[in-house]
C-alpha cells in the first residue's frame, strides 16, 4: 500500500474514532439528562429546597436578640460596602435596572413554566411520565431560585430589619420612651374610661407636633408653583423627565448634606429612579419600592407631586440601611431639614403631617379640627384633596388588596409587628424628635 493510501486510511480511522467519541459523549449527556428527570433525582433535590427556604425564613430572625452586634458587624461594616458596589453599578443606567430585570426574569420564568405545563398536558402517552418529571423538576428549580433570592434579600439588605433603632442612633431614644409611655397611659385610660389630665398628655404632644409641622408646611407651600387648579406641582408640567430628575437630584443633595455631618449616611447616594410602569405600582398601592438586588430607590411617578419627593426620600432611607417603614418615613422628614428646596421640604412635611394628623384624629377629634382650621392653608387643603382623588381611584383595586396582605405578612415576619400599619407609626418618632429639638 502506498503512502497516499496509508495516510487516507489513517485519516479515516481518526475520523471514525472521533465520531465514536462524540457519539459516546452525546450518549453520556443524554443519559445524564434522563437521570435528572427521575423521581429519585427530584427527591434528592428536595432537601436543598427545604434548607434554602428554612435559611431564608428563620436564620435572620436569630439576629433579633442582638441588635448591637448586628449594627456593628452588618449595618456599619458589611452592608455599606454591598450597597455602595450595587448602587454604583446600577447607577450606570439612567433607567430602573430593577424594573427591567423583574420584567425579563419574571417573563422568562412564567414562559418556562407554561411550556412545561403544556408539554405535560398535550404530550403523547409514552412521553407523559418523562414530561411529568420535567414539570416537577421545573417547579423544584423555581422553588430553589426563590430560595436563593430570599437569602440574597437578607444578605444584600434585609438583615437591617434587626439593627438598632433609628431613635437610638440619632440620639432621641429617651424622648421616644417618654412619648411611648404617654401613649400607653392614654390607651390604658381610654380602655378604663378615664378622662383625667394625665391621660391627655399624649394628645397634647400630638397636637403640638402637628402645629409645628403644619406651620412649617404652610410657609414652604407659599413659595411653590401651582397648576391651573391651584394644586402644587414639582415643576413645569411640560418639563417631563427633567422635572423628575431635578426632584430626585434634590433628594440626593439633601442626603449628601446629611452624610457630611453623620456617618450613618456617609455612603455615596444615588438619585432615585422613575418606574416606567408606574400605573401598575398605583394599582398595587405602592408609592415607591427599594430593590436590594440593585440598590435602587424606585418611585411611582404617576402619583401627585404632593408626596413625590417624600417617596423618593423614604426609599433612599432604605438604601442607607433603615429597613423599618416607620423609620424610613421619619427619615424622609428628618433629611428635608438639610435641604434648601421648599418643594422637598413641603412634600416631606406633608407626609409627616398626614401621619400625625391621622393619629390625632383617632385620639382627639376636637384637637384635630382645631389644628386643621388654624394651620392648614387653602393651598394645603387643595393639595390634600387632589391627592385623595388620586388614591380613591385605586381604593378597591384587587391587586392593591392582595399586595397589602403580602406586604403585611412580610413586615410582621421581619419584626414589624404592626404590619402595614407600621407606616403610620412614625408619629411617635416625629413627636420625640420635635421634643428633642
Amino acid at each position: 500500500m502506498d503512502k497516499k493510501h496509508r495516510n487516507s486510511e489513517e485519516a479515516y480511522e481518526k475520523s471514525r474514532e472521533r465520531r465514536e467519541l462524540q457519539k459516546l459523549r452525546r450518549d453520556r449527556r443524554s443519559e445524564r439528562r434522563e437521570n435528572k428527570y427521575t423521581a429519585r433525582h427530584q427527591l434528592l433535590r428536595l432537601p436543598i429546597l427545604v434548607l434554602l427556604a428554612a435559611a431564608g425564613m428563620f436564620a435572620p430572625k436569630l439576629l433579633s436578640s442582638c441588635p448591637q452586634r448586628t449594627e456593628r458587624i452588618y449595618s456599619r461594616a458589611i452592608y455599606p460596602v454591598i450597597s455602595r458596589v450595587l448602587g454604583a453599578s446600577s447607577s450606570i443606567f439612567t433607567f430602573s435596572l430593577a424594573e427591567v430585570l423583574i420584567i425579563s426574569i419574571g417573563t422568562l420564568l412564567a414562559v418556562t413554566l407554561v411550556v412545561r405545563l403544556l408539554k405535560l398536558v398535550f404530550s403523547k402517552l409514552l412521553k407523559r411520565k418523562h414530561n411529568r418529571m420535567r414539570f416537577y423538576g421545573c417547579l423544584i428549580s423555581l422553588g430553589m431560585f426563590a430560595g436563593v433570592m430570599l437569602n440574597l434579600f437578607y444578605v444584600f439588605w434585609g438583615i437591617n430589619h434587626y439593627r438598632m433603632p433609628a431613635a437610638s442612633l440619632l440620639g432621641f431614644s429617651d424622648e421616644l420612651a417618654r412619648v411611648n409611655s404617654a401613649k400607653s397611659e392614654f390607651i390604658a385610660a381610654a380602655e378604663m374610661g378615664d378622662n383625667s389630665a394625665s391621660s391627655d398628655i399624649y394628645a397634647e404632644m400630638l397636637a403640638s407636633t402637628c402645629e409645628k409641622i403644619a406651620a412649617a408646611a404652610a410657609e414652604n407651600r407659599s413659595r411653590l408653583s401651582e397648576n391651573e387648579k391651584g394644586v402644587f406641582i414639582a415643576a413645569d408640567k411640560n418639563a417631563g423627565d427633567s422635572a423628575l430628575s431635578a426632584a430626585f437630584k434634590s433628594v440626593q443633595t439633601a442626603y449628601a448634606a446629611l452624610g457630611s455631618q453623620n456617618e450613618l449616611f456617609g455612603n455615596p447616594v444615588f438619585p432615585a429612579k422613575s418606574v416606567h410602569f408606574s400605573k401598575i405600582l398605583s394599582r398595587l398601592d405602592i408609592s415607591g419600592i427599594y430593590i436590594p438586588y440593585t440598590a435602587e430607590a424606585n418611585v411611582n411617578t404617576e402619583q401627585p407631586a404632593l408626596l413625590l419627593f417624600a417617596s423618593a426620600a423614604h426609599e433612599t432611607a432604605h438604601y442607607f440601611g433603615f429597613a423599618r417603614e416607620d423609620e424610613a418615613n421619619f427619615l424622609a422628614y428628618y433629611v428635608s431639614g438639610f435641604s434648601n428646596d421648599p418643594a422637598l421640604r413641603y412634600s416631606c412635611e406633608m407626609l409627616a403631617l398626614m401621619q400625625c394628623m391621622n393619629r390625632l384624629a383617632s385620639v382627639d377629634e376636637k384637637r384635630f379640627c382645631s389644628v386643621r382650621e388654624r394651620f392648614f392653608t387653602p393651598a394645603m387643603i387643595r393639595d390634600l384633596a387632589d391627592y385623595s382623588r388620586w388614591t380613591e381611584q385605586y381604593k378597591n383595586d384587587p391587586l392593591g388588596s392582595a399586595n397589602n396582605k403580602i406586604n403585611d405578612a412580610s413586615l410582621k415576619h421581619n419584626g414589624q409587628t404592626a404590619g402595614i400599619n407600621s407606616y403610620n407609626d412614625a408619629a411617635e418618632l416625629l413627636i420625640a424628635f420635635e421634643m428633642q429639638k
